[in-house]
């Protein structure tokens, strides 16, 4: 079992780093310019599929929480709706903004095999074919197709200059494009 008794004074729940996230900083570890197409400290989540990647700005997925797209042939959805705190933006974790949970799914399922596209209605995602409601996590939680899960892609959630540094050629999603 975890405890906070520890033997050390700690200050669990401080965060030493707090404003490192603010959209306007320049990273501390980057020597070199930033890619200019982003703020360097914007989130994003990457998408990778055959050997191609493409990131969502957080600022996109805000305005637009679900995103039906194609990569390399292959249809899929990021969700971004729901919201986690930010851990490097107050002193205080408690007291941070709120980030979008963003995740992406290939759009098929085992018992759907052909492609579904999304969309945010009220405040469900539902997908267009059957009507069922799907939760972040790929799950349809009712309809025809609840207990349903989508198949989890290669994605995870960055910083723009940490993704792009490493992965330059990587497409930036805008809203109304797609493969």
């Amino acid at each position: 079992m975890l405890g906070r008794n520890t033997g050390h004074s700690r200050p669990y729940g401080r965060n030493p780093y707090y404003g490192y996230d603010r959209i306007d900083q320049h990273p501390f570890l980057l020597g070199q310019p930033a890619d200019g197409r982003l703020p360097p400290m914007e989130r994003v989540l990457s998408v990778t599929l055959g050997g191609q990647s493409r990131i969502y700005p957080f600022r996109e997925l805000s305005a637009q929480p679900v995103v039906n797209d194609r990569l390399n042939g292959t249809g899929f959805v990021v969700f971004a709706v729901g919201r986690l705190l930010s851990v490097l933006d107050d002193e205080s974790i408690r007291e941070s903004k709120a980030l979008v949970e963003a995740t992406a799914w290939k759009n098929t399922t085992s018992s759907y095999p052909e492609e579904l596209t999304f969309s945010l209605v009220g405040s469900e995602i539902r997908d267009d074919q059957t009507d069922s409601v799907w939760n972040v996590l790929g799950e349809a939680v009712d309809g025809r197709l609840r207990g349903s899960r989508l198949e989890p892609l290669d994605s995870g959630v960055h910083f723009a200059f940490a993704w792009l540094a490493f992965n330059p050629e990587t497409d930036i999603h805008s809203s109304g494009e797609s493969d």
